[in-house]
């Protein structure tokens, strides 16, 4: 399999971020119209960090190749828009960059194998939101530390569905599993299926993240927010932390919930707010 995938790179310096307008301090990227070419923003100095364990001089908290590896997770992005791989879950869109991302660290920058090894030995502490259903449902809204969370817990999970594939061979199953023309959101159950055929394995790897609903502070959270009579419609929501140029929320799953419960969606939420206040 070969594809040509065009790309302007921009690496943005701080004097430059601060003559623009809604300049996003992350690195982020834009997916192209047609055969047009994509857009990955790097910024050329990032926040100050704790430096990876391994990691060389140049790659060091502000140091110039200190985002070079997150390159390559912006560069997934487009790939698997130029392959026509999509979901109609935010966290596989997320984590699909990253399983391009490893399995190009392994073939061909061992150079950056002190990544891989952060990731695999340095497991990182729990923050507010910790499974996948709430970065489904919130994305970018869980904040920029807690969103930078999830793409660790992430980065782990494409390590595992990355082990022994070659490029042309994952990027193969990705687009059978995940073709473009599917935007329904599915269950973690659903998803299993898919990742299993994959790497077998992906509940047990996933852990404490494969919760099969909405933490209680997300549910909470959804209920604050105006989904009365939202039932199956996709919601443009703000995004708060790095990540894709757009994002899109459902409330699908929502929808099926409050049916099972014999409520309409508003009243579901409202309901589950409420009982839900005092553990919150």
């Amino acid at each position: 399999m070969r594809r040509r995938c065009p790309t302007f790179l921009v690496v943005l310096s701080n004097s430059t971020r601060d003559k623009l307008v809604d300049t996003n301090p992350s690195p982020h990227n834009y997916l192209p119209t047609g055969d047009a070419a994509g857009v990955i923003v790097i910024p050329a100095a990032s926040p100050s960090v704790e430096p990876i364990p391994g990691a060389d001089d140049d790659h060091k908290p502000g140091h110039p190749l200190q985002n070079e590896f997150v390159l390559f997770h912006e560069y997934g992005h487009l790939l698997a828009h130029r392959l026509k791989i999509w979901s109609g879950n935010n966290w596989v869109n997320e984590l699909v960059p990253n399983i391009f991302m490893n399995t190009y660290l392994v073939q061909s920058r061992t150079d950056l194998d002190f990544v891989l090894q952060d990731r695999r030995k340095n497991p990182r502490p729990a923050l507010r939101y910790t499974s996948l259903a709430d970065l489904d449902y919130l994305y970018g809204a869980v904040g920029a530390e807690n969103y930078y969370w999830f793409q660790f817990q992430l980065e782990r999970i494409a390590d595992f569905l990355a082990q022994g594939q070659t490029m042309p061979g994952i990027a193969t199953k990705l687009q059978s599993e995940f073709p473009a023309g599917r935007q329904k959101q599915e269950t973690l159950d659903e998803l299993n299926g898919r990742f299993s055929r994959i790497r077998a394995g992906f509940l047990e790897m996933a852990g404490s993240l494969a919760g099969r609903r909405p933490s209680r502070r997300t549910t909470r959270r959804l209920a604050g927010m105006r989904l009365r009579g939202l039932r199956g419609r996709r919601l443009p929501w703000t995004i708060e932390a790095p990540g894709p140029s757009c994002s899109h929320c459902s409330t699908e799953l929502l929808g099926r919930y409050s049916r099972e419960a014999g409520l309409p969606l508003g009243r579901w939420l409202e309901r589950r707010s409420n009982s839900l206040t005092a553990a919150v």
